[in-house]
């Protein structure tokens, strides 16, 4: 890894620390209701394990995504962040043969930056409570989950391989694009249901999210098979 890589993901993971610790001091702490707590935090981690190798770079989607939203939604900042963080471990070391401390920690540190702040949108103040308001704030929540988790991927790329960010950004964001909108919209639907949600509800959820991991698995097996795509790994000769 280049040093300018190097200084990028010590820059994140300096962030991601910060926003570790000081969740604690802004957050309402561990909820009283276990149950749903660990519903989610359960359900997270199952949806992690099951992840896609995107083609093109050595990185891959896992379907966490719509629990991790509903998290947002329903817990406080502290618990999604524990919620998150530990579907980012999981991901990470389900995905790889050999764990590396430092793309663990820039993993879990990014997901800790993406989680902090659609939390902090998700719960703005603003004129009233009602749902409708609470849909366009899920959706901006969703949009800056979508540009710090998946930009910072592509800069580290970039810098290690001297390629553009930017290229690179834009061709995993049309790649993930249609799972995030529809991650959005189950989180904008149950919270039409319910503005606040049962355990029960993200379990149901769990059969719809396994069958976009399907497709998705399916569908890129079938790329990978007919296309080849150059990747970190080749790139480095391993």
């Amino acid at each position: 890894m280049k040093s300018s890589a190097k200084v990028f993901v010590a820059i994140i993971v300096l962030a991601g620390l910060a926003v570790l610790f000081s969740a604690p001091f802004h957050s309402d702490g561990l909820s009283p209701q276990w149950g749903r707590f660990a519903a989610f935090l359960i359900l997270t981690m199952i949806a992690a394990g099951m992840h896609v190798k995107l083609p093109g770079i050595t990185g891959s989607m896992s379907v966490n995504l719509p629990f991790i939203l509903l998290a947002v939604t329903q817990l406080s900042l502290l618990e999604a962040l524990i919620v998150a963080c530990s579907s980012a471990v999981v991901q990470y070391v389900t995905m790889r043969k050999k764990v590396e401390i430092s793309k663990l920690a820039f993993n879990f540190c990014n997901m800790a930056n993406s989680v902090a702040v659609a939390h902090l949108i998700y719960n703005l103040q603003a004129w009233d409570s009602s749902r409708s308001e609470k849909i366009f704030l899920l959706a901006g929540a969703a949009a800056a989950y979508f540009f710090l988790n998946t930009a910072p991927v592509a800069i580290v790329i970039g810098l290690t391989e001297g390629k553009s960010a930017a290229k690179i950004w834009s061709d995993v964001s049309l790649l993930t694009y249609p799972y995030y909108v529809l991650s959005a919209g189950l989180a904008a639907g149950a919270l039409m249901i319910s503005s606040t949600l049962i355990w029960e509800l993200p379990i149901a959820t769990l059969p719809l999210v396994y069958g976009v991991y399907c497709s998705y698995k399916r569908y890129f097996a079938t790329h990978f098979e007919t296309k080849p795509f150059a990747s970190l790994t080749k790139a480095a000769g391993r």
